[in-house]
């Protein structure tokens, strides 16, 4: 859906790439990635002071810091709103699009929140005290959400992105698998319930006294679902639960038992890392093409100098020597002398210049692997060329054979001086 909405964006306003930036060397300045990485590096040293805040309160039990961690906050706080507002300069009202609008939005969450908090610190930090209960609830609810900016290096670091994102895409696989394993253990703990209460009541019966093991583990269904997980995820050794069903009731249900957690530790977990490997692995590709979009998107807006939506073979030149060109290139394993010959491919309708849709849509084609979809297109293309050919080849024998026998008697024009 992601790759779909970029496309659309891209492609449906062609006046998207040819904006104007308003500042270009203020905009290239915030691109750069120097300027990300140092952005990193200060989210990393406010989460270490973060952390050695929460350790000095709790090692001395006292709200009250020292000056320096005091200082530290209000210096992150003025930098990271100095970084959002020059972003915003930058970019204008295509922050969202650089940023995504997921991170743009918790960004601007977690900058307002740390702003909102030295404000009130500032304002009525002095003359607050313990008597004031929601000003101090508040000022602690800020500090827990000031846990929530060591989340922001995500955004600078793409392998671990691509993590975080694999984990929230699989959220829907996991809700699923919670789902069926909550039935499987609600099934067979129904049964255990059952079979233990059938044993205490005929136990009752005859006046004899219950295995205390037994009722621990399965003296009702909440008890019997809780051992039953516990047995699949070593919370409890699942011998501890099969010995009182072997020795108070029968063999059998220890082999069920057996059974059941063969079935969970074997199959159940083993399927369910496998769809999650794929959902991961699926998500990693997803977000790659859609960096990798985002990188042609740019390149063609940078070689696209005179904002003609279309790339002619000066124009094409020109830029491969560039930085971003090669690292484009790199990308899709093309080297430079392979540039030309990648331009050729491109132009499909031979026109000499190439407009957006046959430079990315080429480009992305480039990548990897050919896809079940152009195998058909190679061999329909195939097809057509092969019935065209063999029309011609009908055409030219017939014109031979025409030509091989000679035109009729009746049609030879006779001769001067001839009757």
């Amino acid at each position: 859906a992601y790759l779909k909405s970029v496309a659309s964006r891209k492609t449906a306003d062609p006046a998207s790439y040819r904006q104007p930036a308003p500042d270009p060397l203020f905009m290239r300045i915030v691109s750069a990635p120097l300027f990300d990485g140092i952005s990193a590096m200060l989210i990393v040293i406010n989460s270490i002071t973060i952390g050695s805040q929460a350790d000095y309160e709790a090692r001395h039990s006292t709200s009250e810091v020292p000056d320096l961690y005091l200082v530290s906050e209000k210096f992150f706080a003025g930098v990271f709103t100095l970084e959002l507002l020059a972003r915003f300069a930058a970019f204008r009202m295509r922050f969202f699009e650089k940023t995504g609008v997921a991170w743009g939005i918790f960004d601007m969450l977690v900058v307002g929140m740390q702003v909102i908090e030295e404000l009130l610190l500032w304002i009525w930090g002095a003359d607050s005290n313990s008597s004031n209960v929601s000003f101090v609830r508040l000022v602690r609810l800020l500090r827990l959400v000031r846990i929530l900016r060591v989340l922001r290096i995500i955004r600078f670091m793409d392998e671990l992105r691509g993590l975080v994102v694999s984990i929230l895409n699989s959220m829907r696989s996991l809700f699923w698998t919670l789902v069926l394993l909550l039935l499987g253990i609600y099934a067979i703990g129904v049964y255990f319930t059952q079979l233990v209460a059938d044993y205490r009541i005929a136990r009752v019966s005859s006046g004899e006294e219950d295995d205390p093991e037994l009722i621990k583990y399965f003296g009702g269904l909440s008890s019997s679902m809780l051992s039953l997980y516990q047995a699949m995820s070593g919370g409890v050794d699942w011998e501890a639960l099969a010995n009182p069903l072997v020795a108070s009731i029968s063999p059998l249900q220890g082999f069920v038992l057996s059974l059941y957690v063969a079935f969970a530790v074997l199959a159940l977990t083993n399927v369910v890392t496998g769809v999650f490997v794929e959902g991961a692995l699926k998500s990693a590709r997803e977000d790659e093409e859609a960096i990798m979009i985002e990188q042609l998107h740019d390149a063609f807006a940078r070689t696209d100098a005179d904002c003609s939506g279309r790339l002619s073979t000066r124009q094409f030149q020109e830029h491969l020597n560039s930085d971003d060109m090669k690292e484009y290139l790199a990308g899709m394993n093309v080297n430079i002398e392979e540039a030309m010959s990648l331009f050729d491919l491109l132009d499909a309708d031979g026109s000499g210049s190439i407009d957006y849709n046959e430079f990315v849509g080429g480009c992305m084609r480039l990548r990897g692997s050919a896809k079940a979809i152009d195998m058909i297109m190679l061999l329909h293309e195939t097809r057509v060329f092969s019935r065209k050919m063999e029309e011609a080849m009908g055409t030219v024998a017939a014109l031979v054979s025409q030509l091989m026998q000679g035109p009729a008697p009746s049609q030879v024009a006779p001769m001067p001086g001839e009757s």
